[in-house]
Protein backbone atom coordinates (compact mmCIF):
# COMPACT_ATOMS: atom_id res chain seq x y z
CA UNK A 1 0.00 0.00 0.00
CA UNK A 2 0.90 3.66 -0.77
CA UNK A 3 1.88 6.06 2.80
CA UNK A 4 -0.18 8.71 3.21
CA UNK A 5 -0.09 12.26 2.58
CA UNK A 6 3.12 11.52 -0.68
CA UNK A 7 2.96 12.91 -3.60
CA UNK A 8 4.09 10.40 -6.36
CA UNK A 9 7.73 10.94 -8.08
CA UNK A 10 8.79 9.31 -10.98
CA UNK A 11 12.45 8.65 -12.46
CA UNK A 12 14.11 6.54 -15.40
CA UNK A 13 17.45 5.27 -15.85
CA UNK A 14 19.69 3.78 -18.35
CA UNK A 15 23.17 2.44 -17.68
CA UNK A 16 25.09 1.39 -20.68
CA UNK A 17 28.34 -1.48 -19.74
CA UNK A 18 31.49 -1.21 -22.23
CA UNK A 19 33.95 -3.64 -22.06
CA UNK A 20 37.66 -2.05 -21.98
CA UNK A 21 40.73 -3.35 -22.61
CA UNK A 22 42.27 -4.46 -19.34
CA UNK A 23 44.72 -2.58 -17.14
CA UNK A 24 47.68 -4.28 -15.86
CA UNK A 25 45.32 -7.68 -15.65
CA UNK A 26 42.54 -5.72 -14.15
CA UNK A 27 38.96 -5.91 -15.75
CA UNK A 28 37.94 -2.73 -17.41
CA UNK A 29 34.41 -1.18 -17.26
CA UNK A 30 33.38 2.25 -18.93
CA UNK A 31 29.08 3.19 -17.27
CA UNK A 32 27.07 5.72 -19.14
CA UNK A 33 24.22 6.85 -16.80
CA UNK A 34 21.37 8.96 -17.96
CA UNK A 35 19.10 9.91 -15.74
CA UNK A 36 15.62 11.84 -15.92
CA UNK A 37 13.69 12.68 -12.60
CA UNK A 38 10.00 14.31 -12.15
CA UNK A 39 9.51 14.87 -8.21
CA UNK A 40 6.04 16.13 -9.03
CA UNK A 41 5.02 19.32 -8.04
CA UNK A 42 6.06 22.61 -8.00
CA UNK A 43 10.12 22.24 -7.62
CA UNK A 44 12.23 25.67 -8.21
CA UNK A 45 14.83 24.51 -10.79
CA UNK A 46 17.80 25.96 -8.55
CA UNK A 47 16.55 23.09 -6.39
CA UNK A 48 16.84 20.63 -9.31
CA UNK A 49 19.39 21.61 -10.02
CA UNK A 50 21.48 21.10 -5.97
CA UNK A 51 19.68 17.76 -6.25
CA UNK A 52 20.72 16.36 -9.71
CA UNK A 53 24.31 15.83 -9.04
CA UNK A 54 24.39 13.88 -5.97
CA UNK A 55 22.04 11.56 -8.27
CA UNK A 56 24.66 11.33 -10.69
CA UNK A 57 27.65 10.96 -8.10
CA UNK A 58 26.51 7.75 -8.02
CA UNK A 59 28.74 5.77 -10.28
CA UNK A 60 31.60 7.98 -8.10
CA UNK A 61 30.32 5.61 -5.29
CA UNK A 62 30.38 2.39 -7.13
CA UNK A 63 33.74 3.13 -8.78
CA UNK A 64 35.40 3.53 -5.07
CA UNK A 65 33.32 0.04 -4.39
CA UNK A 66 34.82 -1.87 -6.63
CA UNK A 67 37.98 -0.07 -6.90
CA UNK A 68 41.03 -2.18 -7.62
CA UNK A 69 44.05 0.99 -7.60
CA UNK A 70 46.04 -1.36 -5.43
CA UNK A 71 45.68 -3.85 -7.92
CA UNK A 72 46.80 -1.81 -11.05
CA UNK A 73 49.74 -0.32 -9.48
CA UNK A 74 50.78 -3.49 -8.05
CA UNK A 75 50.77 -4.88 -11.68
CA UNK A 76 52.84 -2.14 -12.68
CA UNK A 77 55.41 -2.34 -10.11
CA UNK A 78 56.01 -5.84 -11.10
CA UNK A 79 55.84 -5.15 -14.72
CA UNK A 80 58.70 -2.77 -13.48
CA UNK A 81 60.78 -5.15 -11.58
CA UNK A 82 61.24 -7.68 -14.25
CA UNK A 83 62.12 -5.44 -17.31
CA UNK A 84 64.91 -4.50 -14.77
CA UNK A 85 66.15 -7.93 -14.22
CA UNK A 86 69.78 -7.99 -15.58
CA UNK A 87 69.41 -4.50 -16.89
CA UNK A 88 72.27 -3.68 -18.83
CA UNK A 89 71.12 -0.34 -20.62
CA UNK A 90 73.83 1.98 -21.51
CA UNK A 91 74.38 5.40 -19.68
CA UNK A 92 74.77 8.74 -21.32
CA UNK A 93 77.89 11.34 -19.68
CA UNK A 94 75.01 13.72 -18.54
CA UNK A 95 72.92 10.43 -16.32
CA UNK A 96 76.44 9.44 -15.67
CA UNK A 97 76.80 12.86 -13.55
CA UNK A 98 73.20 13.27 -12.43
CA UNK A 99 74.30 9.50 -10.50
CA UNK A 100 77.58 10.92 -8.84
CA UNK A 101 76.60 14.43 -8.12
CA UNK A 102 73.57 12.33 -6.62
CA UNK A 103 75.78 10.08 -4.58
CA UNK A 104 78.18 13.35 -3.32
CA UNK A 105 75.02 14.54 -1.38
CA UNK A 106 75.51 12.32 1.16
CA UNK A 107 79.18 12.79 1.31
CA UNK A 108 78.35 16.36 1.64
CA UNK A 109 75.33 16.00 3.71
CA UNK A 110 77.24 14.48 6.28
CA UNK A 111 80.09 17.26 6.29
CA UNK A 112 77.51 20.02 7.03
CA UNK A 113 78.89 22.39 10.54
CA UNK A 114 75.20 21.73 12.10
CA UNK A 115 73.28 18.70 11.72
CA UNK A 116 70.36 17.92 13.57
CA UNK A 117 68.23 15.06 14.71
CA UNK A 118 64.33 15.85 14.55
CA UNK A 119 61.22 13.62 15.82
CA UNK A 120 59.19 13.62 12.93
CA UNK A 121 55.46 11.97 13.41
CA UNK A 122 56.64 8.29 12.66
CA UNK A 123 58.85 6.36 14.83
CA UNK A 124 59.84 3.84 12.04
CA UNK A 125 62.18 6.33 10.24
CA UNK A 126 65.41 8.28 11.55
CA UNK A 127 65.24 11.92 10.26
CA UNK A 128 67.95 14.54 10.45
CA UNK A 129 68.13 18.75 9.22
CA UNK A 130 71.38 19.53 8.24
CA UNK A 131 72.30 23.36 7.32
CA UNK A 132 75.28 25.79 7.37
CA UNK A 133 75.33 29.05 9.67
CA UNK A 134 73.68 31.70 8.45
CA UNK A 135 72.37 29.72 5.51
CA UNK A 136 68.87 29.67 4.46
CA UNK A 137 68.95 26.50 2.77
CA UNK A 138 68.60 23.56 4.57
CA UNK A 139 69.27 19.98 3.69
CA UNK A 140 67.16 16.65 4.90
CA UNK A 141 68.39 13.36 5.47
CA UNK A 142 65.87 10.11 6.43
CA UNK A 143 66.67 6.55 7.09
CA UNK A 144 64.01 3.42 7.36
CA UNK A 145 63.96 -0.10 6.52
CA UNK A 146 61.15 -1.59 4.17
CA UNK A 147 59.41 -4.99 4.57
CA UNK A 148 60.46 -4.99 0.30
CA UNK A 149 63.08 -5.99 -2.49
CA UNK A 150 65.58 -3.34 -3.41
CA UNK A 151 63.45 -4.12 -6.90
CA UNK A 152 59.87 -3.31 -5.17
CA UNK A 153 60.78 -0.16 -3.29
CA UNK A 154 62.75 1.16 -6.51
CA UNK A 155 59.32 0.54 -8.48
CA UNK A 156 57.49 2.22 -5.96
CA UNK A 157 59.57 5.37 -5.96
CA UNK A 158 59.80 5.12 -9.92
CA UNK A 159 56.61 4.83 -10.63
CA UNK A 160 55.85 8.32 -8.47
CA UNK A 161 52.11 9.53 -10.49
CA UNK A 162 50.90 5.80 -9.81
CA UNK A 163 47.33 6.03 -7.97
CA UNK A 164 48.55 5.06 -4.78
CA UNK A 165 51.05 7.93 -4.24
CA UNK A 166 48.49 10.77 -5.01
CA UNK A 167 47.78 13.24 -2.24
CA UNK A 168 45.17 15.62 -1.97
CA UNK A 169 47.80 18.78 -2.31
CA UNK A 170 47.96 17.00 -5.51
CA UNK A 171 46.96 19.58 -8.59
CA UNK A 172 48.99 17.08 -11.68
CA UNK A 173 51.37 14.65 -11.80
CA UNK A 174 52.70 13.61 -15.11
CA UNK A 175 55.80 12.26 -17.15
CA UNK A 176 56.63 14.57 -19.84
CA UNK A 177 58.88 12.49 -21.63
CA UNK A 178 60.25 8.74 -20.83
CA UNK A 179 63.79 8.64 -22.42
CA UNK A 180 64.44 4.67 -21.60
CA UNK A 181 63.98 2.14 -18.71
CA UNK A 182 65.91 4.00 -16.51
CA UNK A 183 65.49 7.64 -17.52
CA UNK A 184 62.83 9.90 -17.97
CA UNK A 185 61.36 13.80 -17.15
CA UNK A 186 58.48 14.31 -14.73
CA UNK A 187 56.39 17.24 -13.95
CA UNK A 188 54.71 18.02 -10.62
CA UNK A 189 52.19 20.63 -9.54
CA UNK A 190 51.13 21.31 -5.87
CA UNK A 191 48.23 23.58 -4.89
CA UNK A 192 48.78 26.88 -2.79
CA UNK A 193 49.19 27.23 0.96
CA UNK A 194 47.33 29.73 2.79
CA UNK A 195 48.07 29.35 6.39
CA UNK A 196 48.16 32.55 8.47
CA UNK A 197 50.43 35.55 7.07
CA UNK A 198 51.75 32.85 4.69
CA UNK A 199 50.14 32.41 1.17
CA UNK A 200 51.43 30.65 -1.40
CA UNK A 201 50.44 30.09 -4.48
CA UNK A 202 50.58 26.55 -6.34
CA UNK A 203 53.78 25.34 -7.34
CA UNK A 204 55.45 23.70 -10.07
CA UNK A 205 58.13 21.71 -10.31
CA UNK A 206 60.17 19.87 -13.40
CA UNK A 207 62.77 17.42 -12.74
CA UNK A 208 64.88 14.84 -14.34
CA UNK A 209 64.87 11.39 -13.10
CA UNK A 210 67.74 8.99 -12.93
CA UNK A 211 68.48 5.14 -11.57
CA UNK A 212 71.17 2.94 -11.72
CA UNK A 213 72.41 -0.39 -9.73
CA UNK A 214 75.85 0.25 -8.51
CA UNK A 215 76.29 -3.09 -7.01
CA UNK A 216 74.01 -6.54 -6.76
CA UNK A 217 72.75 -4.84 -3.32
CA UNK A 218 72.59 -1.31 -4.59
CA UNK A 219 70.98 1.28 -6.63
CA UNK A 220 70.64 4.67 -6.71
CA UNK A 221 67.65 7.15 -7.99
CA UNK A 222 68.21 11.05 -8.35
CA UNK A 223 66.29 13.73 -9.04
CA UNK A 224 67.17 17.42 -10.32
CA UNK A 225 65.80 20.32 -11.38
CA UNK A 226 65.95 20.65 -15.37
CA UNK A 227 64.13 22.01 -18.05
CA UNK A 228 62.23 20.98 -20.78
CA UNK A 229 60.67 22.08 -24.21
Amino acid sequence: AIAKNVVRASSWTLLRFQKLAAVGGVPQTRIKYITNADLAGHVPANVMHSIIPSRLMYLDSLRLKVDKTFEIDKAARDSFVDKIKDYQGGYSPQEKEQIENGQSWLKDFDQLPKISKINTTSALASTWIGRRPRSQIAWGKSEIEVRGSIEEVLAFMWRFDSRCRRKPSDLEKVVIEDFNPHSLVACVCKEGTHKGFVHLLPREGVHSFVWKRLDRNTFVLVAKPTIHE
